[in-house]
């Protein structure tokens, strides 16, 4: 539940269609209970042949990394008797890997930030999935359903500003409040090597009278929010430590993240800014030329049915690929409020993709230090 009392309690009465693709539409329950209507994981007829069998999927990092091992990694090893090895890094990073192995794949499956599958796309390293492979297809959003099946929608939120309740001088409202000189040496923001940091970039210009086809204004902002940063972090437990250690007041980060930290009791919280925040869309998809196609691909289906329970996706106030989402009564404190879900913008990465190894360059003549 939400750890900061300053400020009204969120609500989650609301039908937020348009602002996620198509959008989902949330009816609020009385307890965690409820479930929801697809099968339960196992149910499925794909063969348990699998038996000894590996398979290589990235880990993600914090707390999100956990729920993937409850819920998904170590379910599957169960059940179908094999070994997941995994491998560890945020989007870019991924990618990278990804690219670097294209003609010999040396990873099954990836979960990341759909900035990431837009670029991979372009270079044919997804590999197409069916329905008849992967049936919990047919479930998912046709909005939540990406470059014909190469890539599907898991979990779904905002970049916001998250902040320690102890340590800001008024809660924050707008991302110019980073730029407050009373936060010099005391804000952070990621680094590029994760989505949070290009579109934060993005929304910098957007701010600033830019865009995508204008980002100079970002890095012109960006220069100027240099003495208040202590770091550009490139992991979540780097960033998850300067909260927790007190170095930082407030920044740039992703809802889950900031959810995670509220949960576990630390202080913290978050707002998504007046001027709007963009929403990270992430998926799964499997690698193309993967030496284990058929256990991807029911690894897939297994993963989609796991990530879309309410006792998953509420841990992160994010939103699953479906048209239709519950959430728990109890988990209302968490999610944006009706307003602020109507002030979030979807990036648009196939433009943003081509744009990006010049931001990168640029990023690290002007904005690393």
């Amino acid at each position: 539940m939400r750890m900061n009392t300053s400020r009204p309690r969120r609500s989650l009465s609301r039908n937020v269609a348009g602002i996620v693709a198509a959008g989902a539409s949330i009816a609020l329950l009385a307890a965690c209970s409820g479930g929801t209507s697809t099968e339960e994981a196992g149910d499925s007829d794909a063969p348990k042949s699998f038996e000894g069998q590996t398979l290589v999927v990235n880990m993600p990092g914090g707390f999100l990394g956990e729920l993937h091992q409850e819920y998904i990694y170590e379910p599957f090893e169960k059940e179908f008797g094999v070994t997941i090895e995994t491998v560890e890094g945020l989007t870019a990073d991924l990618l990278a890997k990804a690219q670097a192995q294209k003609n010999n794949p040396q990873m099954d499956v990836l979960f990341m930030a759909n900035s990431g599958f837009a670029q991979g796309s372009a270079q044919d390293l997804w590999a197409t999935m069916t329905e008849e492979k992967v049936p919990f297809l047919a479930e998912m959003g046709d909005d939540y359903r990406f470059e014909g099946d190469t890539y599907v929608s898991t979990y779904n939120g905002p970049v916001v500003l998250a902040y320690n309740p102890d340590l800001v001088t008024s809660v924050p409202t707008s991302w110019e409040d980073l730029w407050d000189p009373a936060y010099a040496g005391k804000a952070i923001i990621p680094d590029m090597n994760g989505c949070c940091g290009v579109l934060f970039l993005l929304q910098a210009a957007m701010d600033n009278g830019g865009g995508i086809d204008d980002i100079q204004p970002g890095f012109d902002a960006l220069q100027e929010l240099k003495p208040n940063l202590i770091t550009l972090f490139t992991s979540n437990s780097d960033a998850q430590t300067l909260y927790t250690d007190g170095a930082a007041a407030l920044g740039v980060w992703s809802i889950d993240r900031a959810v995670a930290m509220m949960q576990s009791g630390a202080s913290m919280d978050y707002v998504i800014p007046e001027e709007g925040a963009p929403l990270v869309l992430n998926s799964v998809a499997i690698v193309n030329g993967s030496p284990n196609q058929e256990l991807a691909e029911v690894f897939v289906d297994f993963a989609l049915r796991q990530v879309t329970k309410p006792e998953f996706y509420t841990q992160l106030a994010s939103l699953p690929g479906l048209d239709e989402v519950e959430i728990p009564a109890e988990f209302k404190d968490v999610y944006p409020s009706e307003d602020e879900m109507a002030r979030l913008w979807v990036p648009e990465w196939s433009k943003i993709a081509p744009e990006m190894p010049a931001w990168q360059d640029q990023w690290q003549r002007e904005v690393v230090f």
